[in-house]
């Protein structure tokens, strides 16, 4: 669907008590729900199985997920929740089948959080890809800020954590190809900005490297 990734740790924040990726679910709209990819080793083994057995081809290079891929990416959005980290991995579900995921994670700037995503192409007319960005941006980041959660910055070791910064100083990044007419759209309506348009070789694969580099604001959502 949309985004790329910049590698980073999972520092812990072991001072912040009930932690909400434990508690946060979103409810979507009828059978169609959201929650962490934490705690649930059924749920892990069905987001594999999403992953490998769906071609997003807007997604990184448009290849399909191998099964060892899909166990890697599983495995490290789970870790980060568990070791602390909630920005990481939202399955989106209807009923018990899961038909999307929702990343959060670091983005190449040290001072922004990046989302990316895919969703089944029958329930993205639905709106399942709206009420899941709704449910991120309205409810899930200020849950985060009023229990304390900060975004890291990293030292130049890329290890070390020189800087916290509150989550209504910082901003979200999402990117997409330029050809993908729903996320776009999806993004456009949600109130993103288009701030860049660059090429992204890595990327390139079933369709070129362009991709359109959009930003939102968090303290919108959060309140004072």
């Amino acid at each position: 669907m949309f985004g790329l990734f910049a590698a980073r740790p999972a520092p812990s924040q072991t001072d912040i008590r009930n932690p909400i990726y434990v508690e946060a679910e979103g409810k979507l709209g009828g059978k169609l729900r959201i929650r962490p990819l934490t705690g649930d080793d059924a749920l892990s083994r069905k987001v594999v199985e999403f992953l490998e057995s769906h071609d997003f081809e807007f997604y990184r290079n448009g290849e399909r997920y191998t099964h060892d891929d899909a166990v890697k990416t599983v495995n490290l959005l789970r870790s980060r929740l568990e070791s602390g980290n909630p920005f990481a991995g939202f399955p989106v579900l209807d009923g018990d089948k899961v038909v999307g995921l929702i990343r959060i994670g670091f983005d190449d700037h040290p001072k922004k959080m990046q989302i990316a995503g895919m969703i089944e192409k029958s329930y993205q007319s639905q709106g399942a890809g709206k009420r899941a960005l709704e449910w991120i941006f309205r409810d899930y980041l200020p849950a985060l800020h009023a229990k304390g959660y900060r975004l890291p910055v990293f030292g130049s070791d890329g290890k070390s954590v020189k800087e916290w910064v509150d989550l209504d100083k910082t901003s979200v990044v999402a990117v997409v190809h330029p050809d993908h007419k729903y996320c776009n759209r999806l993004l456009a309506n949600g109130g993103f900005k288009l701030v860049e348009q660059k090429t992204v070789e890595r990327f390139s694969g079933v369709h070129d490297g362009r991709r359109n580099v959009y930003e939102i604001a968090l303290d919108q959502f959060i309140k004072k």
